[in-house]
């Protein structure tokens, strides 16, 4: 991750196996400090399950928000 005054961004990956499950994950994530205590947000993010069973699952999130802390 990385800020430099208001702004921050991330990026985060996550791999995990396991007997017979594999799982990936890719997120993307920012905020921009819009003032004392508020900050807009947002991510976007990737996500692949596959296991032995032929299941198969993939897809995409998109979020966004206000992080409010007083």
């Amino acid at each position: 991750s990385y800020v430099s005054g208001p702004i921050g961004v991330s990026f985060d990956y996550f791999s995990s196996q396991t007997k017979g499950d594999t799982m990936d994950t890719f997120q993307f994530a920012g905020k921009y400090n819009l003032g004392a205590g508020v900050d807009l947000i947002g991510m976007v993010g990737y996500g692949e399950f596959e296991n032995n069973y032929r299941n198969y699952n993939d897809g995409w999130v998109v979020t966004s928000g206000l992080a409010l802390t007083f």
